[in-house]
Parts: structure tokens; C-alpha cells; sequence
């Protein structure tokens, strides 16, 4: 099922199915959203009680190119939505308290680390330098580590003495460069009374040569539900904003001023995606199946296209935008000027499995033209 529009007095090619790949044989996928790396797709395979496992697929033909198995006699679970890190061809990976890193051309395993009890499943970086967010449970404390990406050498930045009679999160931090020319960290923490449900939503800049933390007040009003901000701030190094989700509110902030630019009540929140912006617009992917596009100026909503669902992550591809439906289980890609639905695609095991359907996790690869799709039976590989 699709439709044609005219873009740029081009028409938006719908993509073609190139491959399909069961590398995990006759069983239920469950993947992290796949990572493109030269002419390799890394996907992977995870059950409650058995060890992961991590494959790289040829972007020629689906073939796998190397496959590691985890070992450990206690394993994590891979979070299907967790944030992995890639320095050039070394890819990190976090799974509970474990993080692991990995060469993507071989897919040898270059090191591993297991730190306190557990640990944020997202994980920021700046060059060969990345950031995460520890817990002790018992104690309580927060840990913030840097971490260099070739060794898993680390280094403790700062410790959080978690209130008593309160529980606290702490996110990983987003890393940019500020106007001196610094590296800033800028996190953002909750903190709720175990008895009152008191919750305060605080957003921190931490300067990384001094170890100083600037805290601002809540970014988010006080409340009784727990409600914060939700997802890893997005940088836009071009504008010098940043764009966090609290909650149902998208927020802006000036990157060197350090002030609030403006901030949009959104109809709900955001669960498994992030928010993507281009030169214009931020575009939010909501809990009420809609997508939205904000003017990154000044917060305004311009347009909004139902997709059905809690929406897979959006993809930006220069022309249009790409995401998964999370209630019917369709790649919708609509153009980003008007949010008119340009294609939409279906699995094509639909034909003899009427219950099948596209899981949120996929990926496309912008320089390529190219998605990975996974309707949990197999991967499939389209250009256009």
C-alpha cells in the first residue's frame, strides 16, 4: 500500500526489498535497533534466561559476516531500546551493570567491565571518551564515570549521595563543547520522598575539567506522579540548542546561554522513541500515534500525521521521515515539509502470516538510502 507525492519536483522512490535473513533460525527476534557500519548491519538476539547474541549482516546479500555468543553465567538483558556507542569501528554496548566493547569489522570482543549493581542503559560519548551513569543499591549512591572506548579504562567524576528517605535518577550526560571551547556534561536527575511522592526534576551542566556542577531549577514542576524528564537531552550543535522531554512537555535550551529558549506542551508523552531535528524542525513521535513537527525557533506545532501507536525512533533521511507504527506494525514514511504520508510498507510474511508485522526496532542508514526492517521472523533489507 502507498501513495506517490512530489518532492523537491522529484518523486520519493518507495523502497525496494533487496534481502531477507533469518540469521537467528526459527525463533522469536528480539533485537536492539540495528547499527549500520560500513557494509555491515549489527543486529542481535536475546531471550530472559539465555545469553545474547551479536551477528553482523552483509548489506550485500544478509549473509552473516561474524557472530559472538555471549558466555556469562548470569546474563543481562539486552534493552531493545538502549543506546550504544560506536567510535569509528569499536562499538559499545551496555546491558545492566556490563558493558562490553566490540570490533565491528571482526566482531571480537576488545574488552568488558561490570561496575556496581546496576546501571543507566544509555551511554554518551565524545570522540574515544564516553559517559555513564552507575547505581550501588544498598548504599544509595549515584556514580558518574568517564570511560575511554579503546581500553574501558575508567575514571570517577563524581559520586551523588542519594537523600534518605528518597530514591533518585540520575541520567547519563550528553557531552558538548561549549562557547569557550570546554567539554560541558549536561544531565538531568529525579529525585522523589519515598512518603510524600514529592518529586523534583532537576537539569545539572557540569563543567569536565573543573568537576563543578551548576544545577538549575526543576525543569519540570514539582509533582506527586513520579514525572520528570524522560529521555537523553538532544543536541542540535548547529542551532547551539538542546531539546529534552519532560514528560509530555518539550523543552528547549540554549547550549552556551544556558537558558530556557521556549517550551511545548505536547498531547502526550514519548516512550520508545527520541526526538529528531533537521534545520527547521524538531519532529516528536507521541504516545497518542501522532507525529509532530515543532519549529525549533519557537516551539510552535506545524503539522501532525497519525501513524498508530507508541512510534518505533524516527529517521530522517534528507527528504522524508521513517518510522514504525507501534499498534499496526507498518514503516510509515511521510514528507517532512507537510507530514503527508508518502508510503507505507507492510512485512512481507503478512502474505502467509496474517499476524505478523514490523517490531519497532529497525533502522535506516541515511548515507545509503537504506532499512533494515524485522517483523521478529526475519530481517529484512531495502533501498530506494
Amino acid at each position: 500500500m502507498s501513495a506517490l507525492l512530489c518532492c523537491d519536483k522529484k518523486q520519493v522512490e518507495e523502497p525496494v526489498l533487496i534481502w531477507r535473513s533469518a540469521p537467528f533460525g526459527k525463533v522469536q527476534i528480539e533485537t536492539i535497533y540495528p547499527i549500520f557500519h560500513d557494509n555491515k548491519i549489527i543486529v542481535t538476539h536475546s531471550t530472559e534466561h539465555a545469553p545474547f547474541i551479536i551477528c553482523a549482516l552483509s548489506t550485500k546479500d544478509g549473509h552473516i559476516i561474524w557472530q559472538y555468543q555471549d558466555t556469562a553465567v548470569n546474563p543481562n538483558v539486552l534493552y531493545y531500546n538502549l543506546r550504544a556507542y560506536q567510535d569509528n569501528s569499536t562499538l559499545l554496548i551496555p546491558m545492566g551493570n556490563r558493558l562490553m566493547a566490540f570490533d565491528m569489522q571482526n566482531g571480537k570482543k576488545l574488552w568488558e567491565s561490570t561496575m556496581h549493581d546496576a546501571a543507566e542503559d544509555f551511554i554518551e560519548g565524545i570522540g574515544s571518551l564516553v559517559f555513564r551513569i552507575y547505581y550501588d543499591l544498598v548504599v544509595p549512591k549515584a556514580y558518574l564515570y568517564s570511560i575511554d572506548t579503546k581500553s574501558g579504562d575508567t575514571s570517577l567524576l563524581q559520586v551523588f549521595e542519594i537523600e534518605q528517605g528518597h530514591k533518585a535518577f540520575y541520567r547519563t550526560p550528553r557531552p558538548l563543547i561549549s562557547q569557550r571551547g570546554d567539554t560541558c556534561l549536561v544531565f538531568t536527575h529525579i529525585s522523589q520522598n519515598i512518603q510524600s511522592k514529592e518529586t523534583f526534576a532537576g537539569l545539572n551542566w557540569l563543567d569536565y575539567r573543573s568537576k563543578s556542577i551548576t544545577q538549575h531549577d526543576t525543569i519540570y514542576p514539582i509533582n506527586y506522579k513520579g514525572e520528570g524528564v524522560t529521555k537523553q537531552p538532544l543536541l542540535d550543535p548547529e542551532a547551539k540548542q538542546l531539546y529534552f522531554v519532560a514528560n509530555n512537555e518539550l523543552v528547549c535550551y540554549h547550549t552556551w546561554t544556558r537558558k530556557e529558549l521556549w517550551r511545548t506542551e505536547m498531547p502526550r508523552d514519548m516512550l520508545t522513541s527520541f526526538p529528531v531535528a533537521d534545520r527547521k524542525r524538531v519532529y516528536f513521535a507521541c504516545e497518542d500515534g501522532k507525529v509532530y513537527a515543532v519549529d525549533k525557533n519557537n516551539g510552535n506545532i506545524l503539522w501532525s500525521t497519525h501513524v498508530s501507536g507508541t512510534p518505533s525512533r524516527i529517521y530522517d533521511d534528507g527528504k522524508s521521515l521513517h518510522v514504525i507504527g507501534g499498534s499496526d506494525g507498518r514503516w510509515h514514511i511521510l514528507d517532512k515539509d507537510s507530514g503527508i504520508e508518502i508510503h507505507q510498507i507492510q512485512s512481507p510474511n503478512l502474505v502467509n502470516y496474517p499476524s505478523v508485522f514490523f517490531r519497532r526496532a529497525f533502522s535506516v542508514c541515511r548515507n545509503e538510502n537504506a532499512a533494515i526492517c524485522t517483523d521478529g521472523k526475519d530481517f529484512f533489507y531495502y533501498r530506494w
